[in-house]
Formats: structure tokens, C-alpha cells, sequence
């Protein structure tokens, strides 16, 4: 790639360039793993994973496949959903109606809080904070719109320094489209949260790019960002997230990710819907662990 001058954000677009950017954020398409969640590994502390940002970008998505990776490697995670608007977490996770009465209640089961008011949504919070402290099971949280709340509590609680004292691995996954004033408010945002670089996964989610543009060309100027350069700089990771183009299979066939790639016995999966699925898996996990991202996710 011909080097970039007079840019400020020349220093991140030079020491990746044009091919090796793809390669970087985990996108070569002939190097490609098997899909399967990593083993547990010796750093068995629970994690802390929060999405950050705008809606519409994926990040509920990241994390529901974050969920189920972890489950698949036999690994516990709790999500938590305060995305009022879109309830992705709750609807795929919440317990069903049949067992609301059950005792005990399963630790996994998704919880939510009961209204969007900031101080409820603060309060529920801080109490699974406090369950988590006990049980030291992941948790993943999916916030739409919620970053004062977490701001807030980042602030009250100075969340990093509690995570580290209770020994938990703090991590917010920052889910980015091409666009890059939406990139700017996450980066913002996440300064208001108190957030160390190194405690943050930007994915740049290929399924929000127009047909027609290239992975590069869509994320180019938030790439050329200074922003960007600096995070990078300071220890923040970055990753691809591939494109899934049949999401909505999945969702009209009521299959997870993992059931789709890998089927039960009798259990019936189009032959498109599997190889798809197990693509995006293969895919998706190779970004991963390449991109150190493994040890930051439950």
C-alpha cells in the first residue's frame, strides 16, 4: 500500500496497510479455524462484559454469540438485558413462564430490570454486581441507549477498581458501522465511562456494510482516525466481525448459532443454513483468538 500523508490517523493506517488491515482484523478468508470456543484457560476469572455504543450495530448480537460460546465450551455466563427497546438477551435467555415459580431459580437465567427509569436500572445493576462478586459467574450486559447508566455507575461505584478488587476481568465490547461520528460517540462515551483502553474490543461488523462496498473501503475512515490510533496505542483490541447473511433463517428456524453449525442427532438443518453457520463460527473464532480477544470474553 502507497503510504498516506498528511492524514492524522497515518500511523495506524501505515503500520497496517491495505492488504495486511484485512489480515489484521482477522479476515483472511483461506486461514480459517474450526469454529469451536477455545478451552478454559488458566485465568479463570469471571468476566464482566458490557456492549457500549449506538443500536443497530451488532452488539447484541456479539454478545448473544458470546453467550453461546461460552456455553458451548461449558463455561457459565448470566446475561443481562437492559435494552427495554429490543429485550434481545431477555427473549433468547429470560426463563420461561412454565418454571417462573420454580426454586431454585437457575444463576443463568437472563435477568432484566423492570422499567427503563435509570435509578431502577442502576439498582438492578449493582445488585447482580453484588451476586456476581458471590457466585463468580460471567455476566453479560447489552445496553441500548444506556450509556449514562453505566456511566453513572462507573462513576458511584468506580467500576474498574471494584472489578479488580473482586477479582472479575471488566471488558466492554464497542460494536462499530462504518459510520464514523457513531464511532466518535462510543469513544467518547467510553471516556465517560472510565473505561482503560485495554479494557475495550472494538468489532467492526461487516453486516451493516452496504452491498457493493468492501470490508476496507466501509472502514477506512475510522481506521485513518486518530481516535482509533490512540486506543490502539494504548491497548485496545480490534476484530471483524464477519458477515452473517442468514440471521434471519437461523431466527425463523428458532436455532442458535451452535445448533445450526453443529445439530443435534434428529435434528433437521437445511444444508445451506449449516455450512453458513459454521463458516461464520469458523470465522468469527479464528478473529478471536488471533486478535487476543479469547481471554477477554467469558
Amino acid at each position: 500500500m502507497t503510504k498516506k500523508q498528511d492524514h492524522s490517523g497515518a500511523a495506524v493506517m501505515d503500520a497496517v496497510g491495505t492488504e495486511a488491515l484485512v489480515e489484521r482484523l482477522g479476515q483472511s478468508s483461506d486461514q480459517i479455524g474450526d469454529g469451536n470456543a477455545g478451552a478454559v484457560t488458566e485465568d479463570t476469572a469471571p468476566v464482566l462484559l458490557v456492549r457500549g455504543g449506538r443500536g443497530k450495530s451488532g452488539g447484541s448480537f456479539f454478545l448473544d454469540h458470546a453467550i453461546q460460546r461460552a456455553r458451548h465450551a461449558g463455561r457459565q455466563v448470566k446475561p443481562l438485558d437492559a435494552d427495554k427497546r429490543s429485550e434481545t438477551l431477555i427473549r433468547a435467555y429470560g426463563q420461561p413462564a412454565d418454571l417462573k415459580d420454580s426454586r431454585p431459580i437457575d444463576p443463568q437465567w437472563a435477568t432484566a430490570p423492570t422499567s427503563e427509569d435509570p435509578i431502577v436500572v442502576r439498582d438492578w445493576l449493582m445488585q447482580e454486581l453484588d451476586l456476581m462478586a458471590e457466585d463468580r459467574i460471567s455476566r453479560v450486559i447489552d445496553f441500548n441507549g444506556g450509556d449514562r447508566v453505566i456511566s453513572d455507575v462507573h462513576r458511584d461505584l468506580d467500576l474498574g477498581p471494584f472489578c479488580q478488587a473482586i477479582g472479575v476481568k471488566l471488558v466492554s465490547v464497542l460494536t462499530l458501522g462504518p459510520e464514523v461520528e457513531d464511532f466518535r460517540h462510543m469513544v467518547k462515551a467510553a471516556h465517560a465511562g472510565h473505561l482503560e483502553p485495554h479494557q475495550i474490543v472494538l468489532a467492526f461488523n461487516e453486516g451493516v456494510i452496504p452491498m457493493g462496498v468492501t470490508t476496507l473501503g466501509a472502514f477506512e475512515p475510522i481506521l485513518a482516525a486518530p481516535e482509533l490510533e490512540e486506543l490502539v496505542a494504548m491497548g485496545a483490541e480490534m476484530m471483524v466481525m464477519p458477515r452473517l447473511a442468514c440471521v434471519k433463517g437461523l431466527k425463523e428456524a428458532g436455532l442458535s448459532l451452535y445448533q445450526a453449525a453443529y445439530p443435534a442427532q434428529g435434528t433437521r438443518v437445511s444444508a445451506t443454513l449449516l455450512h453458513m453457520t459454521r463458516q461464520w463460527l469458523q470465522k468469527q473464532e479464528k478473529a478471536i483468538v488471533e486478535k487476543g480477544i479469547a481471554e477477554k470474553l467469558p
